[in-house]
């Protein structure tokens, strides 16, 4: 029952840190789909404009919530599995 609890508390610093490298990971994941649909809205010829900029970028602000949510449930599912 002790060896139980110890390792419980000894794993849960990595789970922490295993938690916020998630949260830098998807955050840099969003920028760069960003960034990347920018570049291919402008290579293939179209102009970007404030109002296409700006009316993209509110959209992707409105997608960031579900895609933040698919890591973090992935992470629960292998924390509860375990």
């Amino acid at each position: 029952m002790i060896g139980c609890h110890w390792l419980s508390l000894t794993s849960l610093p990595h789970a922490r840190m295993h938690g916020g490298t998630d949260g830098l990971h998807v955050a840099r994941c969003l920028l760069q789909v960003t960034l990347a649909t920018y570049a291919t809205w402008v290579l293939t010829g179209h102009p970007l404009d404030a109002d296409t900029a700006f009316v993209s970028l509110s959209l992707f602000n409105i997608l960031r919530f579900p895609i933040n949510l698919l890591p973090m449930m992935v992470s629960y599912l292998v924390t509860v599995s375990t």
